[in-house]
């Protein structure tokens, strides 16, 4: 076999691989295609805790890590600034405009290892669930200081503490 013929043909799997990839991703935003847009800018307020530079690693749907979301930009990496205020939870993101969690939304916050896909040794995630419309959602961040993670967790935790439990139906 030439080079030429070999060169063609890998030219030919790595096109494929991109063509599958983004059906794939176009199949995943058609699936979450009933999320309603995402909340508007945060009443201005005081940061209680942050602003904390990181990862913004993506948004699954709560309770399985590998169900990425990607509508409404919620499924690109990138690097994110989080601030916490009394109103909730701010994401500056590098790669899309910003996510805003209101505090009502809230529901858990937790450190894990396993988040939107990845998996490490460790626990260095932090795993913010939130609820929006009908949905109940995972959105997973790592701090780039240690540090950081385990005073943002308690910071956040914070705010679902003040809101009033749901009544039970």
């Amino acid at each position: 076999m030439s080079t030429g013929v070999a060169v063609a043909i890998l030219g030919v799997v790595l096109v494929g691989s991109y063509l599958l990839m983004w059906r794939g991703w176009r199949s995943r935003a058609r699936r979450h295609a009933s999320l309603p847009d995402l909340p508007g800018p945060l009443a201005v307020a005081e940061p209680v805790f942050g602003p904390v530079d990181g990862s913004y690693l993506g948004t699954t749907t709560a309770g399985d890590w590998l169900d990425r979301v990607v509508a409404r930009g919620l499924g690109r990496r990138g690097d994110v600034a989080v601030t916490v205020t009394e109103a909730g939870v701010t994401l500056r993101r590098s790669t899309e405009p910003d996510l805003v969690i209101p505090a009502p939304a809230l529901r858990a916050v937790r450190i894990d290892r396993a988040a939107a896909g990845r998996a490490v040794r460790r626990p260095e995630y932090l795993i913010i669930t939130w609820a929006h419309g009908d949905h109940e959602l995972d959105t997973a961040l790592r701090p780039h200081h240690q540090g950081d993670l385990t005073r943002l967790q308690p910071a956040i935790a914070a705010l679902g503490a003040h809101r009033a439990p749901e009544p039970d139906l």
